[in-house]
């Protein structure tokens, strides 16, 4: 039993000595890694992977869009926060025409008006001297007229000369040039044309002028309470045509190079629910 234990243990030393002193055999093929579940090049049993076969896991694939190769212009965007404003050009800013106090008040904020309609009335005493001043031009272009009237007669009946009818017709012309004065200074001081005709014909003073708004829009603005006292330097309302308004924006210095007039903007308006609209750059 010792010998045949013997035996064994030397048969068992004769091959492991056999083996390193023989020919080397190949190393073994490194065992194939398992696939990648995630991206990356498939791989066939039949041969190589091929390189432009990708394999996406659901993740992935979730996020991907397969289409036709085009070309596109990419431009960057910049988000610059503003404000609305009214149109600079299309805003008026209406004062009173003569120092006094506002008698009543016609328009309210928000309320759409015409070119000419009256927006107060004022009670002024430079009225009052200014119209007592067209009653004196126009009488006094009365008496002239008359005057070159007679004149004209008794030069046909030979009892005054030329230049006695001369003389008159200068006061005449004088007169009419006054008369258009005056009337020219009621209407500087808000009278209508067809007030100062009422005032020729009757010779009724008019105690109390129209403030009438230049132009038609929308007043969005009104600083003057009934009974105060008010100035030409005042402004009094502000009308606008908000039909067109400007959004303004400061453009940092460091991104102004990127904008140019006429570009076209893209305006996200936070009151009205994020609502976008475009316009162009000025």
């Amino acid at each position: 039993m010792f010998e045949k234990a013997i035996t064994v243990a030397g048969i068992a030393l004769l091959v492991v000595s056999l083996a390193g002193c023989g020919e080397k055999t190949a190393p073994a093929a490194p065992a194939a890694k398992p696939a990648d579940k995630g991206a990356g090049a498939t791989t066939s049993a039949a041969g190589p992977a091929d390189p432009l076969s990708i394999r996406l896991s659901p993740e992935l694939g979730s996020m991907v869009q397969i289409g036709t190769v085009s070309t596109t212009e990419v431009a960057e965007t910049i988000r610059i926060a503003g404000r609305l404003e009214v149109n600079g050009y299309k805003t008026a800013r209406i004062g009173a025409p003569v120092t006094g106090r506002i008698s009543d008040i016609k328009a309210i904020v928000g309320q759409e008006v015409r070119a000419g309609e009256t927006l107060a009335d004022i009670n002024s005493q430079e009225l009052t001297v200014a119209q007592l001043g067209f009653l004196k031009a126009h009488s006094a272009l009365q008496l002239s007229s008359r005057a070159v009237e007679r004149a004209e007669l008794l030069l046909s009946a030979d009892v005054i000369g030329s230049a006695e009818l001369q003389r008159r017709q200068n006061e005449q012309t004088v007169a009419r040039a006054e008369k258009k004065a005056a009337a020219d200074q009621l209407r500087i001081l808000g009278l209508p044309a067809n007030a100062i005709d009422r005032l020729e014909q009757s010779g009724t003073l008019i105690t109390s002028a129209p403030i009438s708004s230049t132009q038609a829009g929308t007043v969005i603005e009104r600083k003057v309470a009934q009974g105060q006292v008010v100035q030409p330097s005042d402004a009094l309302f502000v009308v606008s045509d908000l039909r067109s308004i400007w959004a303004t924006a400061d453009v940092p210095e460091q991104e102004a190079s990127q904008v140019r007039r006429g570009q076209g903007v893209v305006i996200e308006i936070p009151a009205l629910g994020n609502e976008r609209r475009t316009g162009l750059g000025a």
